[in-house]
């Protein structure tokens, strides 16, 4: 857990705050600063005695279900919550595969490993009916929804293919499991926990496809929890920043799936399109977030399952997780999310591009050598 993360204020509610009592302390002509130093003081007073009365519900006849257990934070909850207790239905893509099986070899008894493809309505209807016939004198307490897959580049060349599948496994899957287990989760009022990214609050160069997944998932919790609130079912957001090194989202695999995907996507262009941009551009994407993977990846994963484990077992989870990453005490990614809604576009427009070398047009054809690979992987 890094320093972020025990900060008891965010950002956006120090802005929020200072917004909303300005214009009475204006009018009274009061010592501003000293204002505005008291009522943060007596703010995060309060979320401190809020966080301390927090307790921890017990785990006794309860069940919870996690989407994308092959890997990654899927697979981690999935171990961290059948160590606290609770009987865990585990969503993978492969029920036989690697992940599946030392998942078995890792968990007790109480694990239910169940085939699980979000993108199939027949799949999700199966798991649940799963479900239903194993819970027994057992309530479905939570739904982690974890399953996602990465994918990049410019809107222009990326093909609108990987639009779709990112958005039918990000979005779409989430919204098919949450239709299909909300009417358990509304008996017990427990929790959907949807997994999301910093990046669904502000997005980057050449990350649309991926990004905009993100931001539909923000939207329909949103949606959902304002929704549920009648009902007692509490929705929560977890967005992890820099953790890519930490899951097999920029794996080795990954990437070197990616690279493999250059020729295709160069095909499917037109010679004019080809005048724009270079096969060295699009490699040039793909090494960089390789070199984040290595130079950023948080020390631990630990801040991300602590957070789903809240969401899920505290008596008061917060709506959102905005979870700090990367090597430093401060994840200057979250910071960067919770101030950009306050930012001029120009700003944040100039200060993305510069930091992604989208300034000029001079990344497009790139004459530099070729670079070396990045952990064995090679890009061709």
């Amino acid at each position: 857990m890094s320093l972020g993360d025990l900060l008891p204020l965010q950002f956006y509610e120090i802005a929020f705050l200072c917004t909303l009592l300005f214009v009475p302390v204006v009018s009274f002509r009061g010592d501003l600063e000293n204002y505005f130093f008291g009522v943060l003081v007596i703010y995060m007073l309060l979320r401190v005695i809020r966080n301390r009365k927090k307790s921890k519900l017990p785990a006794d006849g309860k069940a919870v279900f996690i989407s994308g257990c092959d890997s990654g934070f899927g697979h981690m909850v999935a171990e961290k919550m059948d160590k606290e207790g609770y009987v865990v239905f585990a969503g993978c893509l492969n029920e036989s595969g690697d992940g599946a099986n030392n998942l078995k070899k890792k968990c007790s008894d109480k694990l239910h490993i169940i085939a699980l493809d979000v993108t199939d309505e027949k799949s999700v209807s199966s798991a649940g009916n799963y479900v239903r016939e194993h819970l027994e004198n057992l309530e479905l307490w939570a739904l982690f929804n974890n399953a996602g897959v990465y994918g990049h580049g410019d809107v222009e060349m990326c093909p609108v293919e990987t639009f779709k599948f990112l958005a039918d496994v990000n979005l779409f899957g989430m919204v098919r499991l949450t239709q299909e287990f909300l009417p358990l989760i509304r008996k017990s009022q427990g929790r959907v926990v949807n997994m999301s990214s910093i990046n669904g609050r502000f997005t980057w160069p050449c990350a649309a496809a991926y990004n905009a997944s993100k931001y539909g998932i923000e939207c329909v919790s949103d949606s959902l929890r304002m929704e549920m609130r009648k009902f007692g079912v509490k929705v929560a957001i977890i967005e992890p920043a820099m953790f890519g090194g930490n899951t097999d989202i920029h794996s080795e695999q990954n990437i070197a799936r990616h690279y493999k995907q250059i020729n295709e996507v160069w095909a499917s262009k037109t010679e004019e399109v080809k005048s724009v941009y270079s096969k060295k551009y699009l490699k040039h994407q793909i090494d960089t977030i390789a070199q984040l993977r290595q130079k950023l990846a948080a020390k631990s994963p630990d801040g991300v399952i602590d957070a789903v484990v809240d969401a899920i077992t505290s008596s008061a989870p917060e709506c959102r997780y905005a979870v700090h990453g990367g090597p430093f005490p401060v994840d200057l990614i979250v910071v960067l999310a919770t101030v950009y809604p306050y930012l001029p576009e120009t700003l944040t427009d100039w200060f993305l591009c510069r930091v992604t070398g989208h300034l000029n047009k001079d990344i497009l054809q790139d004459s530099s050598p070729e670079p070396a690979a990045q952990n064995g992987i090679k890009s061709e």
